[in-house]
């Protein structure tokens, strides 16, 4: 039986086989209190805050918030913009009482930066942050209004089952976070998209 002529690397002289090319969310959007850091911002005295290193800020009182490695590894990976992140925006949804607690530890609090860039803000890392008290329905309206997006091209992480079943039903791809964002939560995430 002869086989069928072809290029190298082909299938009996069709096309090359395809090369599967990863989809990426076009926003992904993280809640912050024990999603992106720990403790909540309710349970802390407050501002001023000060800087122990890029992962963790002590509060007026020395209590530390410290960044789940999780979501600092997420963040800097979509900052970092390679291996298909170069049109992924990162976003926070937080409600809270605390804003202007969470703005300060977002400004302290950093990620590497790409290449040969330095480090990275959480708050220069975001493109967008809707950091007030409300539904995360209406965190989510404003955001789709703000970058054209729709629903299903965007990744929400947050350890609320609520906000997760009410941010669901738009259409956003959610991933539960329990305790804290972990590696894992990030690597499932992201397989939604495949």
């Amino acid at each position: 039986m002869a086989r069928a002529a072809g290029k190298p690397g082909t299938r009996g002289g069709g096309a090359p086989p395809s090369r599967r090319v990863r989809q990426a969310p076009r926003l992904v959007v993280f809640d912050l209190d024990d999603t992106v850091w720990y403790p909540e911002m309710y349970m802390l005295r407050g501002a001023p805050f000060r800087r122990v290193s890029g992962r963790e800020v002590e509060d007026c009182s020395g209590e530390a918030v410290t960044v789940y490695e999780g979501a600092r590894r997420a963040i800097a990976q979509i900052v970092a913009g390679v291996d298909g992140w170069g049109e992924t925006l990162v976003a926070y949804a937080s409600r809270t009482e605390c804003g202007d607690w969470a703005e300060e530890c977002l400004r302290l609090l950093s990620v590497p930066g790409p290449r040969g860039q330095g480090k990275v803000s959480l708050w220069d890392a975001a493109a967008h942050k809707e950091i007030y008290e409300g539904s995360k329905v209406q965190h989510f309206e404003a955001l789709q209004r703000k970058t054209g997006l729709a629903y299903d091209e965007m990744l929400f992480f947050d350890n609320e089952r609520w906000n997760i079943t009410e941010v669901g039903r738009l259409g956003v791809r959610c991933m539960y976070t329990p305790g804290g964002m972990t590696e894992e939560h990030w690597a499932e995430g992201v397989r939604m998209f495949e």
